[in-house]
């Protein structure tokens, strides 16, 4: 039975955490901390290529949608990810940023020139971050490459590709300018429909951190608000988490078959991640 509970940072099992530590091995050595693709919805894949990050494939049935694109250092192990799960890299339509930080856009740039695809990212995201960079606030994980947004989520809401229709929602707090992402799947096999949710900024949130990010303390307030309002969603079938931690994903995988993703299905994982994120930020102050 898969464990599906938050994981406190530093707590995690040993392989899988979100620390200095596995930072140092993406940067160093980054094979060390490879994670194999596995299906965690009827068409849609991990494919971070790291122990540390959640990145998904999202097949619509008209071409692929990845969802954040980790690191530079880790874009090679992404890429075999992604042909280990039976896709052509250049199959990859759009790169969605889900939230403007370092370790989910690292490899955005090699890998849009190297499929064509187009990088999204919201406009407060981009504005965000683009004032980070002209004030020289970037962390060392958000120097490899700069790029150009081609499209603004909120330009696209809904987002309708192939057999797939995508809703956009905007929640600051752990990052300016994340967005939510909530979608249906349809496993072609059985013909059943599952709701998606995938949340770019349900991270760490606290007043410091907004303070020193900038941006305004409401955005604070806003976080615990929209987490709270979210847990309330009692539909969502499947929850894509922006990292392993958030939701001990790894105990879902059935690695003598990594097409099974029967155990991600699961409603109480979206709650319960929206309620302990919001009580985390509370705790925080």
């Amino acid at each position: 039975m898969a464990d599906f509970r938050n994981i406190p940072k530093d707590t995690e099992p040993d392989g899988y955490w979100h620390s200095s530590q596995l930072h140092r091995l993406i940067q160093e050595e980054p094979w060390k901390a490879y994670m194999p693709p596995f299906r965690i919805g009827p068409n849609i894949w991990s494919v971070s290529g790291n122990m540390d990050n959640g990145s998904f494939l999202i097949d619509t049935g008209d071409g692929l949608i990845l969802a954040d694109v980790p690191y530079f250092n880790t874009l090679y192990l992404q890429i075999e990810s992604i042909r280990m799960a039976g896709y052509d890299p250049h199959d990859i339509k759009h790169i969605w940023i889900t939230h403007p930080h370092g370790d989910h856009y690292g490899g955005a740039r090699p890998l849009a020139e190297y499929t064509g695809a187009k990088i999204w990212m919201s406009r407060s995201g981009e504005e965000w971050w683009r004032e980070r960079q002209r004030a020289g606030k970037v962390m060392a994980l958000e120097k490899e490459f700069d790029f150009e947004i081609d499209e603004h989520f909120e330009d696209h809401n809904p987002f309708e590709m192939g057999n797939m229709k995508f809703r956009f929602t905007f929640h600051p707090g752990h990052c300016a300018g994340s967005v939510a992402v909530f979608f249906e799947d349809t496993d072609r096999e059985t013909g059943k429909t599952y709701k998606i949710g995938m949340h770019g900024g349900i991270g760490v949130c606290s007043t410091e951190r907004v303070l020193g990010a900038g941006c305004p303390l409401w955005h604070y307030y806003r976080y615990i608000s929209d987490s709270l309002e979210m847990s309330e969603m009692d539909d969502i079938d499947i929850t894509l988490p922006n990292h392993e931690n958030q939701t001990n994903m790894h105990t879902g995988v059935n690695w003598e078959n990594v097409y099974d993703y029967s155990e991600f299905v699961n409603r109480d994982v979206w709650k319960n991640l929206m309620i302990q994120k919001a009580q985390a930020a509370i705790d925080a102050g």
